[in-house]
């Protein structure tokens, strides 16, 4: 009888029992697997804090091997490039210098995390080297490799503690959650056997771990949008838009825009970098309003330079890029100051370059091409890609690129122009203007040799080889009593050359030419850079007795109070003044003004551009001593400046050249 009972009383408590340890089961099995996805999301966590430290390795390096290239006249590597690697480095060095990252490092034993917090103080050294790296010049690397070599071996070190406690953490991971499922896969087993209530466990089973594959996704998805956001803004980084871009079939509709700020530079070295970074979120939220609707993908590749994708036709893309620059322009308030940029849009759609094996690189060539010609055009515009610039694009590169194998060869030629006297019609000097003709273009303007001459780096060595010429024909004249100074023009991109003085005096002594016998033309908005090396440059052709010229004198900002610090000693004056002074009554007025300055400082006067026996008059009038132009004589060769000039002396008793 008390057996039975016992029975009764034991079948009676089984349920709850069973139940109780179901339950107690059920808790232990929802807090294991709780602790499986708090511990992945912790370890993931972890880890791309630690990769962040491992990534500073690489943006340092990164930036060194642009710097280098840069440096070593790299024609692949532009100074945006490099400024870009800097923004990517300065960047990465303001995360892993924040508390949070700190402090996360230093719990994992990552030693000397804090050289990111002092490279964080050194950041604006940094920029200083980096604005001083010159093309072609590898002595202005130094200030560069000094600083880095301070740091390279401190950061090498925080980058290998940061990859093996990276390593250290997913095996920590690993090992928690196979044991979390050994423990799993114990409690199904003893669920197992109670079969009433197996299928609850099920129930509760697959509810759990349906939490768990969210949150695991969730933790993934978290993980892989870090990946392709762009930190500061909130859109896409470069990363992910090169993803979206190479995912893009080749004959779908589709336009990229490559948007580039205006003077962005000039907000950052002004107001500093958190007003700069304000403007970039302000672009960033703009571009993305705009884009939302239409379905676009937006991202910024670095610096101050975005890119959107948008599916449709051109007209669609230009509606937008307008509307975008609308929003983009408008005034933001940072820290109780007005803060107001514009941009530059280049576009470019799949349509035109579907038929190029790159597609991609393809469609960015194109749209840099477009942005390039929205800044030419005075920005704050939008301009798509036109076959016309891709023909050009095409010439450009291989004007550069043969124009390599033309200054090698002597395939480059040079005629001269004479200046004379408005007066007596005395020859005064001679100017040296490079020409070219190319086997397959022809003759190429003198502003396009140029061009390709700056985008080769082989504006010096060009400009030495007009140099030459000059001094060989003066030699040459001098034999027959003539002795005119001959004038040499010089590009802006020279002046930033360190040593110009000295390659400049190297090629005068080689050829026994007098310094004061040459007179160096710069241009007017070369002439008045404040730069350091501009003006030791100067000072230093200055010293050596090279006589200096203002070319194009009021073509553009004019810096009166530069004219007298830097001592020119000839003004010529801009023919777009010239070729209006006998009409225009204004022109008249600034012309004279000029004139009267530039004798109050002492300054020699050039009139370019003399077309006519009227605009000779005018000018002899308004007192200008010289002149240039077809009024007197078109460029020439070597051969018939000497023609030119043994007609003059037969028709002219007397000296006709003035050598003062």
């Amino acid at each position: 009888m008390m057996d039975r009972r016992a029975l009764k009383n034991l079948a009676l408590l089984r349920f709850p029992v069973m139940l109780l340890a179901m339950s107690a089961m059920l808790v232990v099995t929802i807090g294991n697997i709780s602790g499986i996805a708090d511990g992945l999301g912790m370890h993931l966590f972890n880890s791309a804090r630690y990769e962040e430290a491992t990534r500073l390795e690489m943006e340092l390096s990164d930036l060194l091997v642009k710097a280098h290239r840069y440096s070593y006249g790299d024609r692949d590597i532009r100074r945006r490039d490099v400024d870009v690697a800097l923004d990517i480095f300065w960047s990465r060095t303001n995360v892993v210098a924040t508390p949070n990252y700190q402090k996360a490092l230093r719990d994992a034993n990552i030693m000397d995390a804090k050289v990111a917090v002092e490279m964080k103080a050194r950041l604006p050294e940094f920029e200083a080297a980096i604005a001083k790296l010159t093309p072609g010049d590898r002595v202005s690397l130094r200030p560069l490799l000094a600083l880095i070599r301070e740091f390279q071996t401190r950061v090498n070190d925080m980058s290998s503690d940061a990859y093996l406690a990276r390593r250290f953490q997913m095996q920590k991971m690993i090992e928690r959650e196979l044991h979390s499922l050994d423990s799993l896969k114990s409690m199904q087993s003893q669920f197992a056997g109670l079969v009433g209530f197996l299928v609850l466990f099920v129930i509760f089973e697959l509810f759990i771990s349906q939490r768990v594959n969210v949150r695991l996704k969730r933790a993934m998805a978290e993980k892989e949008a870090l990946l392709v956001t762009d930190g500061l803004t909130g859109i896409g980084n470069r990363r992910g838009f090169e993803t979206e871009l190479a995912s893009r079939p080749p004959f779908s509709e589709f336009s990229l825009l490559l948007v580039d700020l205006d003077s962005f530079k000039e907000v950052n070295d002004t107001m500093g970098h958190p007003a700069g970074d304000a403007l970039l979120r302000h672009v960033a939220a703009a571009l993305a309003a705009n884009a939302a609707p239409l379905g676009g993908v937006v991202a910024r590749l670095g610096g101050d330079e975005f890119a959107v994708l948008l599916k449709g036709s051109r007209h669609r893309a230009m509606d937008y890029a307008d509307a975008a620059l609308k929003d983009i322009a408008r005034q933001i308030s940072v820290e109780g100051k007005s803060l107001q940029v514009t941009a530059s849009i280049g576009l470019a759609h799949s349509s035109d370059a579907r038929d190029n094996a790159l597609f991609a690189e393809t469609l960015m060539k194109h749209a840099d091409l477009a942005l390039y010609s929205a800044k030419a055009e005075g920005r704050n515009c939008a301009r798509f890609t036109t076959a016309e610039m891709i023909a050009d694009s095409a010439r450009k590169r291989c004007l550069a690129r043969d124009l390599v194998t033309a200054i090698a060869d002597g395939d480059l030629e040079a005629a001269f122009q004479p200046i004379v006297s408005l007066k007596t019609g005395e020859t005064h000097s001679v100017e040296t203007l490079v020409r070219w003709t190319h086997p397959r273009f022809g003759a190429i303007a003198a502003p396009d040799i140029v061009q390709a001459a700056e985008g080769a780096n082989l504006i010096l060595p060009m400009t030495l080889v007009m140099l030459d010429r000059a001094c060989v024909l003066r030699a040459q004249l001098a034999l027959s009593g003539d002795a005119p100074r001959m004038a040499v023009n010089l590009s802006p991109a020279l002046l930033s050359m360190p040593d110009l003085a000295g390659s400049i005096t190297g090629v005068l002594a080689k050829r026994k030419c007098p310094t004061e016998s040459i007179i160096l033309e710069l241009t007017e908005d070369a002439a008045m850079s404040l730069s350091e090396t501009v003006v030791e440059n100067l000072e230093a052709l200055r010293a050596a007795g090279v006589r200096l010229s203002v070319d194009d004198f009021g073509a553009g900002y004019s810096n009166l109070s530069r004219l007298a610090e830097l001592e020119f000693a000839q003004i010529k004056i801009d023919k777009s003044l010239i070729r209006r002074i006998v009409v225009c009554n204004r022109t008249y007025d600034i012309v004279r003004h000029i004139t009267r300055m530039a004798g109050d400082l002492g300054m020699e006067v050039v009139a370019e551009g003399v077309e006519t026996e009227a605009d000779r008059a005018v000018l002899l009038g308004l007192g200008a001593p010289f002149g240039q132009g077809y009024h007197f004589a078109r460029p020439m060769s070597d051969l018939s400046l000497m023609a030119w000039l043994g007609e003059r002396r037969a028709d002219r008793p007397g000296p006709r050249l003035l050598s003062g």
